[in-house]
C-alpha cells in the first residue's frame, strides 16, 4: 500500500499571502492618484453628492 502524507496548513499560508499581496495592491496609490479604496471611496461620495442634489430640485 502506498502511504500518502497529508499536507495541513499549506494553503492556509498560501491564502494569507495571497490576501496580503492583495491587500498592497489595493492600499498602494498609482501616480500621482490615490490607492484603489480612495479613488472608489470618492467615486460614492461624488455620486451621492449626485444624487442628493437632484432630489433637492423642485
Amino acid at each position: 500500500m502506498k502511504h500518502i502524507k497529508k499536507q495541513l496548513g499549506q494553503s492556509a499560508t498560501e491564502y494569507i499571502i495571497t490576501l496580503i499581496v492583495v491587500m498592497m495592491i489595493l492600499g498602494v496609490g498609482f501616480a500621482n492618484e490615490g490607492s484603489v479604496i480612495t479613488i472608489f471611496l470618492d467615486a460614492v461620495r461624488e455620486g451621492f453628492e449626485r444624487y442628493s442634489g437632484f432630489l433637492s430640485l423642485p
